[in-house]
């Protein structure tokens, strides 16, 4: 819903390169591409393992369930955007216990199947943080993709424009106060 009606809002001239912008939301594929780069440099060191079969495929059942996790955040957030504030509350917090079992269930499976290589399984999980933090890369990815941006780049105050809008009192000298506070508050 949210998605389609950012879609519109594309200028006609910026034509994506496929159909992937009608199908997938634009930041979730930008955490899949950094949950897989972040896969395919583990799985570079996996190659130097005992045994690099099982560490492989611990690995990528890891990867996998990050992926199925980042989709199952993604779907609970845009359904609780169309719900009232503690529908909506109530409803992200039981998504999110679920995800978080979910993950717990894959680690204890991958722990009893393969024993002792559960660690490559939590690094395939632990993709899903590493993507969040490769997401400038798989910007520039996503926009090979999905043509121009859809929102704006956010626009930086200098502190100087900051601190002209403090409010001044010659008097009392609330405004050395104030300045005092927001950078106690940094």
């Amino acid at each position: 819903r949210i998605f389609t009606e950012h879609m519109q809002m594309i200028p006609k001239r910026a034509k994506p390169m496929s159909k992937i912008p009608e199908l997938i939301n634009r930041t979730l594929f930008e955490l899949w591409l950094g949950i897989l780069a972040f896969g395919l440099f583990c799985q570079l060191a996996v190659f130097f393992m005992p045994n690099p079969g099982i560490y492989s495929i611990s690995l990528w059942i890891g990867v996998l369930a990050a992926v199925l996790a980042s989709f199952h955040m993604w779907w609970s957030f845009d359904h609780a955007f169309d719900m009232d504030e503690k529908a909506a509350t109530k409803n992200v917090r039981l998504h999110y216990l679920l995800r978080y079992l979910f993950l717990i269930a894959v680690l204890a499976a991958s722990g009893i199947f393969f024993g002792n290589y559960v660690l490559a399984t939590f690094a395939g999980i632990l993709g899903m943080k590493i993507g969040a933090y490769l997401q400038k890369p798989a910007k520039k990815i996503s926009t090979l993709i999905y043509g121009v941006e859809i929102l704006p780049p956010l626009i930086e105050e200098s502190e100087e424009d900051q601190n002209a809008e403090l409010p001044v009192d010659a008097v009392t000298g609330s405004e050395i106060e104030i300045r005092k506070t927001a950078e106690v508050q940094k």
